[in-house]
């Protein structure tokens, strides 16, 4: 637990660097919002790729997940009428490996927005310019 947080305390800084100066992330792998650490259990979780190769096989399966999603309701609509078809049902089951996939990469990209901007929130605000027009009256 303690090699992940110090990991975690390590790297986010350089990824909301890239971020703050229009970069793409850096090629470190976890990424840091990646890391899940229960702080009950101890327990630490790696939720996404650990390797430049596995970003990219995501990547490429997220396409695939997306081009085959018209598919998946084409063939859930027909399952409705047709559920002993059993084409359709092993199609059904291949497309859905994809839709699944979707479902969990986008709740990993909504925890990882959530946590960018919780930490934006905690930033330290600059302090408000004076306004020293009303000492010229």
């Amino acid at each position: 637990m303690q090699k992940a947080s110090r990991y975690k305390e390590k790297h986010v800084p350089i990824f909301e660097e890239h971020e703050r100066e229009g970069l793409d992330p850096p090629d470190i792998y976890p990424h840091p919002d990646d890391i899940i650490i229960d702080e009950v259990t101890g327990e630490v979780t790696i939720d996404g790729p650990t390797t430049k190769e596995q970003a990219g096989a995501r990547k490429a399966v997220r396409e695939q997940a997306i081009q085959s999603l018209g598919r998946y309701f084409e063939v859930e609509e027909a399952l409705a009428k047709e559920p002993t078809n059993q084409a359709l049902r092993r199609e059904f089951k291949e497309l859905k490996k994809y839709y699944d996939f979707l479902k969990k990469d986008s709740e990993r990209r909504t925890r990882h927005e959530a946590l960018r901007l919780s930490r934006r929130a905690l930033e330290p605000k600059p302090p408000e310019p004076k306004d020293d027009s009303s000492d010229q009256a």
